[in-house]
């Protein structure tokens, strides 16, 4: 049986992007980029971002929500799916330069979510 947190009915959601976030993300998948992996963190499902959007479940109604990604998650998510691997002199992968090419950063969502929603950076 799957654990799952409970999560917190406050007014504002406090969303930390981690480094570990970044490390696990995957670019160009909006389920499970570094801010989808966050969200998951925090507890919420249904959980799609992109750099027009951020959607998921509302944890205290159940209902989907979309949001438009402020320029913050615009800029992050454009940035992390540019993401390029990287190769050693002999041509093998070694890895990629997402660690170079985006930070851990922290933003807010506020709910319940009214319309229109509100994500601030």
């Amino acid at each position: 049986m799957k654990k799952t947190r409970k999560v917190p009915k406050a007014k504002v959601l406090n969303v930390k992007v981690t480094r570990q976030n970044i490390e696990e993300g995957y670019p160009q998948e909006p389920r499970s980029c570094p801010i989808a992996l966050a969200l998951y963190d925090l507890g919420l499902d249904g959980v799609h971002v992109d750099n027009d959007a951020v959607e998921f479940h509302d944890p205290n109604t159940g209902q989907e929500v979309q949001l438009d990604a402020p320029k913050c998650i615009s800029k992050f998510v454009d940035r992390f799916d540019d993401t390029r691997t990287e190769y050693d002199k002999f041509d093998n992968e070694v890895g990629d330069d997402r660690h170079k090419r985006v930070k851990p950063f922290a933003f807010k969502i506020q709910l319940p979510v009214v319309v229109p929603g509100k994500i601030s950076c």
